[in-house]
């Protein structure tokens, strides 16, 4: 049934109403709902310019089936209604809500922001003492670990931190590079529920998967493209070189060793220094790799090309699960074609034929599927545009629906402090439409949304 016009003194609790006016003349999180106390009743009468309907098939009753006793109700609540004095108090208890929810988001960017520089610095005096063999260095890279698997190991923190790796900026990217290879893959390695000492070993392989480039020319360093002959011939030495870096301190764990060498490595032969193939690459390996991998589709040298968290997360399922998925069923589809004896052997698994085709994605699509659960479809951070029509920086994802964040809503005619945030797990009828690149909005827009994020 059609929804029906309702004045507000026809208010009363049950009643599934729709609110028809301005998104930001509102507090309620959606603007159609069921009535389930007085206060929302007082809220909704002083909405201003609202024109208010009712469902009467939704609603627990209609007014017309209302009781004289209900009218009596009724008629009792108008002549003791809320006063104009009633409704400004909780407008305001709402708008200093607000006001507190987005003040605990900004402290949290602050500090994960400063955290982050600390770490940075730290992990820049790390890479330079493992390289020149300095037993400090197992000090420096101990710290570093320390407080990131403490600070990863809150849910709030690991958020804002997540949010700081797409947003934060370095005149150094070869140690940001490092850094945020090493929190990722932290975070991947918690989706696998690995113990302590096994986040301890693949973060410090994360940290130090580049240190055998320590030592490279600064624009030798992040170049992967383009590279001249004679360049290529270095660059391919520093997987084998960052073994023999991080070799010599019999603190470092060897399956951090292993997947230093390994994590150029790809699951299809084609990677190197070794060619290895499959499971002969370590789960570390295939995790930092995969990290390395991401963190590098968005940093990239020209900032143009650089993707958003979500682009890269897309990108990778797109072209290592997706495409791989699609040649699986082609090959499968081959064999059936090929006869009963094709059929079986895709069936048990006994020919060559189906673990070549396991092996052709250069990417663990286990870890792109379980970094997606770590980071979400759009990781902290992310700006996205919303069906109806806002820009929301995403604040935090949900764990149990990953395509419907919890969105800080961007609308310059509302102070930055009293921005709304709202989770869209419990909005019907507002949902992520895209990401969108920061330089796409207009400069005021970019302005209001990172306003007072840094340290």
């Amino acid at each position: 049934m059609p929804f029906v016009p309702l004045k507000p003194e026809e208010l009363r609790v049950g009643l599934y109403v729709k609110l028809e006016c301005s998104w930001w003349n509102h507090p309620f999180a959606k603007n159609k709902f069921k009535v389930t106390s007085q206060k929302e009743i007082n809220t909704i009468k002083g909405i201003k310019k609202l024109q208010l309907f009712y469902d009467p098939e939704l609603s627990d009753s209609s007014p017309e089936e209302s009781t004289p006793d209900d009218s009596l109700d009724i008629s009792k609540s108008q002549s003791t209604g809320p006063t104009q004095e009633d409704l400004q108090r909780e407008q305001e208890e709402i708008r200093q809500e607000q006001i507190q929810a987005c003040s605990e988001h900004t402290t949290e960017l602050q500090k994960a922001s400063y955290l982050y520089q600390q770490v940075l610095a730290q992990t820049k005096i790390a890479m330079k003492r493992i390289s020149d063999g300095h037993s400090a260095g197992i000090k420096s890279v101990e710290q570093v670990l320390s407080t990131l698997l403490h600070s990863l190991g809150d849910s709030g923190k690991s958020m804002a931190i997540i949010d700081i790796l797409s947003s934060y900026e370095t005149d150094d990217p070869f140690i940001t590079h490092a850094l945020n290879v090493c929190i990722v893959s932290i975070l991947v390695g918690k989706e696998f529920q690995l113990e302590e000492d096994e986040l301890y070993a693949l973060g410090l392989a994360g940290l130090l998967h580049d240190i055998g480039k320590q030592n490279f020319p600064t624009m030798l360093r992040m170049k992967r493209t383009g590279l001249a002959r004679n360049e290529q011939q270095e660059w391919v030495k520093h997987s084998e070189m960052g073994k023999t870096a991080v070799a010599r301190f019999s603190a470092i764990p060897e399956s951090t060793v292993q997947a230093i060498l390994q994590h150029h490595e790809r699951l299809d032969g084609s990677g190197f220094p070794l060619g290895l193939v499959g499971d002969d690459i370590s789960l570390f390996a295939k995790i930092v790799m995969v990290a390395d991998e991401y963190d590098h589709l968005c940093h990239q040298s020209d900032h143009a090309k650089s993707l958003t968290p979500a682009e890269a997360l897309s990108y990778l399922y797109d072209h290592y699960v997706v495409d791989k998925l699609m040649s699986l069923s082609d090959t499968i589809n081959a064999m059936l074609d090929a006869g009963d004896d094709g059929a079986n052997s895709v069936v048990h698994g006994q020919e060559n034929g189906v673990g070549q085709v396991a092996n052709q994605s250069e990417l663990s699509e286990e870890v792109i599927a379980f970094m997606v659960r770590a980071l979400g479809v759009y990781p902290p951070g992310s700006l996205v545009e919303l069906t109806n029509g806002s820009v929301g920086l995403v604040t935090s994802i949900n764990s149990t629906e990953r395509t419907k964040p919890s969105v800080m809503i961007c609308s310059p005619e509302i102070p930055r402090k009293e921005a709304r945030v709202i989770d869209l797990t419990k909005v019907d009828d507002i949902s992520v439409v895209h990401s969108i690149r920061p330089q796409h909005l207009p400069k005021e827009i970019q302005e209001y949304i990172f306003s007072g994020r840094s340290a």
